[in-house]
């Protein structure tokens, strides 16, 4: 990404054309807890989907992906 964020998208399949916008919260990053990380991916999806770049659906999807990244960078 242009920011340098690592984000992942989980549940695409093949053949699907998408846009995946970047969001600027690192699954990597050294955030403080669970819940900072969590409100940063929840400001940046609300963002883009009132911008009008994600659906709801797809900010859902997007939501749980990173949420996902999260938690398997974590425990992985």
């Amino acid at each position: 990404w242009p920011g340098g964020a690592w984000n992942r998208l989980y549940g695409v399949r093949t053949g699907t054309d998408l846009e995946f916008p970047e969001i600027p919260c690192d699954y990597r990053g050294a955030w403080p807890s669970f819940g900072t990380y969590r409100a940063c991916v929840r400001d940046a999806i609300s963002e883009l989907q009132s911008a009008g770049v994600l659906s709801h659906s797809s900010a859902v999807k997007f939501r749980l992906s990173a949420i996902l990244a999260f938690i398997d960078y974590r425990f992985d």
